[in-house]
């Protein structure tokens, strides 16, 4: 059994409430990046890739505060070789 650290690489999901611009954001850490809406109409944007470390995922999560764009999941999708940890 693989022991999942701070200083692993993993690749993550974020989705967050409001439309994230991608020249100035998720380009920066390599991230993809995917723009959709609610039945309602609330604008969502989803970041996917991977961080190389928890301290990336750290800075990552405080650029979103810093936007002032409310957070509403994180999952870890893989890490070194997991697979599918929480799809």
């Amino acid at each position: 059994m693989t022991r999942f650290s701070l200083s692993q690489s993993a690749r993550y999901r974020l989705v967050l409430a409001g439309h994230v611009d991608g020249r100035n954001t998720a380009c920066q850490v390599n991230l993809t990046l995917h723009h959709s809406y609610t039945r309602t109409g609330v604008p969502i944007t989803t970041l996917e890739g991977t961080l190389p470390d928890q301290a990336a995922l750290h800075g990552l999560l405080n650029k979103i505060r810093d936007w002032g764009l409310p957070l509403i999941a994180v999952n870890c999708l893989d890490f070194e070789g997991e697979g599918n940890v929480a799809e």
